[in-house]
């Protein structure tokens, strides 16, 4: 029972990070300054995108404030967006890059 929680909130966390990389995005802002805005550490906030960190809620909320979005809007796994192969190897190479 624990591996499958531990599993869910990886993918939880998964969801978060793409939901807030996919914001980003569309609204053309970098990492560091959303970070900046937000008030965390860009380092922190690559990690929340690639859904290795679970943040603080308030953390949450100040990023949902810079992207202009819900809070809510980054937690729902029916925000996720789905990549197109192009869109995809592009943030794949841009995560190598980083």
């Amino acid at each position: 029972m624990e591996q499958r929680n531990n599993t869910e909130f990886e993918m939880f966390l998964k969801t978060i990070g793409l939901n807030v990389k996919k914001v980003r995005h569309q609204i053309g802002m970098t990492q560091s300054g959303v970070a900046k805005m937000a008030g965390i550490a860009t380092i922190s906030l690559g990690k929340i995108e690639r859904g290795e960190y679970g943040t603080k809620l308030q953390t949450l909320f100040d990023i949902a404030r810079v992207l202009n979005v819900s809070p809510a809007e980054l937690l729902s796994d029916e925000q996720t967006l789905i990549l197109s192969k192009e869109k995809l190897s592009l943030l794949l190479c841009e995560e190598k890059n980083i």
